[in-house]
């Protein structure tokens, strides 16, 4: 029963951290779109995808990204490391942690989803 409560919960929080980024990505795009001008995905994103209600939440997505895995987008040439630096603080504190909360939600989903279907669990 308690496996069964960190799913339900684990779906909860993963469907209310989507909801925010849904708000963000309507409130809030612009502000992380000025400042990550030079980066290549942000800019390709924006000019690619156009401004519709689904580009920008997958535009809001990729800048969660870039902010909550900034060494990993540096690496990859996605991210300039100066401009990361420059990036102001209360604008990276509203996507790096939802969008770790949402990644352990996922991970807990499948995990437990597997224990349930191929090890035999959740049954009584």
């Amino acid at each position: 029963m308690a496996l069964f409560i960190v799913v339900v919960g684990s779906f909860i929080i993963a469907f209310l951290s989507t909801l925010y980024f849904f708000y963000l990505s309507y409130s809030r795009l612009d502000e992380f779109e000025d400042s990550l001008r030079t980066s290549r995905l942000v800019v390709y994103n924006k000019n690619y995808l156009g401004d519709s209600g689904l580009a920008r939440i997958y535009r809001m997505g990729q800048i969660a990204y870039l902010c909550a895995f900034q060494g990993f987008a540096i690496r990859q040439g996605q991210l300039d490391a100066e401009e990361a630096s420059r990036l102001p603080s209360r604008l990276t504190r509203l996507v790096v942690w939802p969008t770790r909360l949402l990644l352990v939600c996922g991970a807990l989903i499948v995990l437990l989803g597997g224990y349930g279907t191929y090890l035999g669990g959740f049954k009584q």
